[in-house]
């Protein structure tokens, strides 16, 4: 299926202010937190977000790269991956196999709630 990658843009350029309102005025879980981190950034779209794996993820010096975009996130979720990626266990606590391709960053429950507090907030 082709994607409209300008209305891709413009959706994730809309919900990185939203993003940004709502990590700095409400409460999270880490994994929630982190995906807000991450659409605050405003350069990878939710559903990018939502479809990468642990294998598309690497770290940089001051910022992680996902699906070959990097983001400079804040140094808790920077910590978070280290973590993560050290300990082979994701952000809800399950173990990541290095050998399943399809292990997701986000839970499938992550990424829909957040999508609808983004969707909902103005």
């Amino acid at each position: 299926m082709k994607k409209n990658r300008r209305s891709e843009r413009h959706k994730a350029e809309k919900f990185q202010t939203r993003a940004q309102y709502l990590l700095e005025n409400f409460t999270w879980d880490t994994e929630e937190r982190i995906l807000l981190d991450v659409m605050a950034q405003g350069t990878l779209s939710m559903s990018d977000a939502r479809e990468a794996s642990w294998m598309e993820v690497k770290r940089g010096l001051d910022l992680v790269i996902i699906k070959g975009v990097e983001l400079k996130l804040s140094e808790e979720s920077l910590a978070a991956f280290d973590k993560a990626m050290s300990e082979l266990v994701d952000f809800s606590g399950e173990e990541i196999d290095p050998r399943n391709t399809l292990h997701k960053i986000f839970s499938h429950e992550t990424g829909k709630n957040i999508s609808k507090e983004l969707a909902q907030t103005d």
